[in-house]
């Protein structure tokens, strides 16, 4: 897989993960994750939480979620402000502090250029968001449909 920055992590999952809580998109909907971390297909969703002793001592983390609906999951230029898109994205930071949000909207635009079953190939311009640093081109394993 293609990592276009250090540490950003893009996966690709359908349907939409249960795990998230707050129903935001179509069951259908393509379901993009960006991270700081590594990511798994078996547990799409970074878990945010600090070390059982309180220590604090963990690395800076972000994850940043698109929720594409099925009807502009097809191949060209999505507008992220589009009714139907939602996000979710939070960080925890190394003090133990933190915080995050879900919304329906975004800004910025997400290309969608190739596609097939195991992977997609994205491009994310206009995002502009130094906390969740998505922009940029991206191979994205597909996690199971």
């Amino acid at each position: 897989m293609l990592r276009p920055r250090a540490g950003a992590d893009p996966r690709a999952c359908r349907p939409w993960p249960r795990s998230l809580g707050a129903k935001i998109a179509s069951p259908d909907a393509l379901v993009l994750f960006f991270s700081s971390a590594v990511q798994q297909c078996t547990q799409p969703v970074i878990p945010m939480e600090i070390d059982v002793d309180g220590t604090c001592d963990t690395e800076p983390v972000w994850q940043h979620i698109l929720m594409i609906p099925p009807e502009l999951n097809t191949p060209g230029l999505i507008d992220l402000s589009s009714p139907g898109i939602g996000f979710h994205q939070f960080m925890l930071m190394a003090n133990c502090g933190g915080g995050g949000g879900t919304g329906s909207r975004y800004w910025g635009t997400l290309e969608i250029v190739e596609s097939d079953e195991t992977s997609l190939f994205v491009k994310v311009r206009g995002t502009e968001n130094p906390s969740f640093p998505i922009d940029g081109d991206h191979t994205v394993q597909r996690c199971g449909s």
